[in-house]
């Protein structure tokens, strides 16, 4: 009888306890901004990257202390082509360098508020996934409420996190753009959002993210081949080329890292040698 009472007060109350457990949650949440400045432990992003997170801030930390991204007029600063894409990243941390100083916190903040935001449209997927299957929305509460608990004690969502690192913006343009193509329902502001998205990914965050325009080809195969649906497989193909576009701007303006990232190893150590013994000294 007891049992039966506490199903019947959780059936009614279920609203009310949901949001308790989301505030609860985030509360919980939350706490990853506490003590920023603790050293980082030796295991996932911050074992096989430790010297990244100074790396990727170096425009960030170059205009904040010399006011240039350049130089200080003693020293030139040369910033690599792989770290010089995370712009939106060092964006940030140079306003919170400004706000708060020169600390372990502005340094890092940002990689709390893009966690924010992954955890935000994680969920917000979800649901949409969820309501598209016509799930019920005492379920839907109830898998919200297991990711986002899930989301909240998993020890590499944390520590990425918790380090300036390009890794949790990379996920969170991923996540973003899988949203945006499920929410939005005119084909044209569908594709072009998503190829938008695509493109600030590339250009903004890291130049490795080629990765996200391959689901474009994957989805005209099958709106063209599967679904006998002309018109959409048109719209994909035609807002395809603003990544594709994008891609070969980059490698255009900056072939070593195209040499060095994207062709075979051996092939890369050819050109090397090639251009040695045809260089005139």
């Amino acid at each position: 009888m007891n049992l039966f009472k506490i199903k019947k007060f959780i059936r009614n109350n279920f609203d009310i306890i949901f949001k308790c457990l989301i505030i609860l949650l985030f509360a919980f949440f939350l706490l990853r901004v506490f003590w920023l400045d603790a050293d980082l432990p030796s295991y996932g992003l911050s074992y096989y990257m430790p010297i990244d997170e100074g790396l990727y801030s170096k425009m960030s930390l170059n205009l904040f202390n010399s006011h240039s991204l350049y130089n200080n007029g003693n020293v030139s600063f040369y910033t690599a082509p792989s770290y010089r894409t995370n712009i939106i990243g060092n964006l940030l941390q140079f306003i919170f360098l400004n706000l708060t100083g020169d600390n372990y916190y502005s340094f890092r903040m940002p990689s709390i508020i893009f966690s924010i935001l992954l955890l935000f449209f994680t969920l917000k997927t979800i649901k949409l996934i969820c309501n598209r299957n016509c799930v019920s929305d005492i379920k839907t509460k109830i898998i919200i409420l297991a990711v986002f608990f899930f989301m909240s004690i998993d020890f590499q969502y944390l520590l990425a996190s918790r380090i300036f690192e390009n890794s949790i913006l990379r996920a969170l343009f991923l996540i973003m753009t899988y949203y945006f193509y499920l929410k939005i329902e005119s084909l044209n502001k569908k594709y072009f959002i998503t190829s938008f998205l695509c493109v600030c990914s590339i250009f903004f965050v890291y130049f490795s993210n080629v990765f996200v325009a391959v689901p474009f080809f994957v989805i005209i195969i099958i709106k063209l081949f599967i679904e006998k649906n002309k018109i959409e497989a048109k719209q994909i193909f035609k807002y395809s080329f603003c990544p594709i576009f994008s891609i070969l701007v980059f490698f255009s303006l900056s072939p070593p890292v195209f040499y060095s990232y994207f062709l075979p190893q051996h092939f890369h150590l050819y050109i090397q040698l090639h251009l040695l013994l045809h260089t005139r000294i």
